[in-house]
């Protein structure tokens, strides 16, 4: 069962607090918004400091404008969200079979993530940043659909593992760039799989051609992080790019999946260990940069 957590009036009023404050009253503003939420502010600030980011830069510059300039798209996001997560939520249950509690957390952060599949007062959550979501244009009904179904499909991931954490570390860059293939691709495409829709929010600027007229180069290069244990970073994230296109792993792991998905059942697929992903993802690739 979904449960809302839902910010949204706070979110209003923190838009009120930011009326003619300069950046640090502005900041002053939302830090008295996230300390009612001391996991939430940890969480956000944390992934930052993690990446020798300027967590307070990034807000005061990229996060607090959006707030004052796209408020009609917030609201808008924010309709969608609560019209769309209980018919998903059935939907995620029927076709995981999964009966456990989740809570959505809709909030204002740092630009960090617009949908983060975590745990949250020691249960199984997602997070989504409202700042993001209208930063990349997504607060649209099918773009919100989307986003919440793929991240629940992440939760359901970790759920049929029994509850294992899919945000792993490895020793390996090899093992690293085909179990993140793997879980990104999973997500995606059951995210299809559960709309009956094979949209990607990624697709604008003829992204999604382009990926399919590249997919032979895309898979070379894939396989090469693989086997010359290359970081994959810049295959995933919208401030990362391939070939000037972000998010391509996204495109490259929903398609691994969909080769998986005929032979195997998804409570096969979701249960594979690192072994098998890094065997099936190298024979997957191989033949992709020969066959296309």
């Amino acid at each position: 069962m979904l449960k809302i957590i839902d910010t949204f009036d706070e979110i209003q009023k923190l838009y009120e607090c930011f009326l003619g404050k300069n950046d640090n009253e502005k900041l002053d503003c939302w830090l008295m918004y996230i300390d009612k939420y001391p996991e939430l502010k940890e969480k956000v600030i944390a992934d930052y400091a993690s990446d020798g980011y300027d967590w307070v830069d990034i807000a005061i510059n990229m996060s607090f404008p959006l707030l004052e300039s796209k408020l009609d798209k917030i609201c808008e996001a924010h309709d969608n969200i609560m019209l769309n997560t209980n018919t998903i939520g059935e939907k995620i249950e029927t076709t995981f079979g999964l009966e456990e509690d989740i809570d959505i957390i809709l909030y204002y952060g740092l630009c960090n993530s617009a949908g983060w599949a975590t745990s949250y007062n020691e249960k199984a959550a997602v997070l989504l940043g409202i700042e993001k979501i209208v930063e990349l244009n997504w607060q649209k009904d099918k773009s919100i659909k989307h986003l919440i179904c793929h991240e629940l499909c992440h939760v359901a991931h970790s759920v049929l593992r029994s509850n294992e954490c899919l945000d792993k570390a490895f020793d390996s860059l090899g093992d690293e760039a085909a179990w993140r293939l793997y879980i990104e691709g999973f997500a995606q495409r059951y995210e299809q799989v559960l709309l009956d829709d094979e949209h990607y929010n990624q697709d604008k600027d003829n992204w999604l051609n382009w990926c399919k007229e590249k997919h032979r180069y895309i898979c070379s290069k894939y396989l090469d992080c693989i086997m010359n244990e290359l970081s994959v970073k810049d295959f995933y994230g919208d401030w990362n790019s391939f070939e000037d296109r972000s998010d391509v792993g996204y495109y490259l792991g929903c398609e691994f999946i969909r080769k998986l998905q005929s032979s195997f059942d998804v409570s096969k697929i979701a249960k594979l260990d690192i072994k098998e992903v890094k065997q099936l993802a190298i024979e997957y690739l191989k033949e992709g940069k020969t066959h296309g």
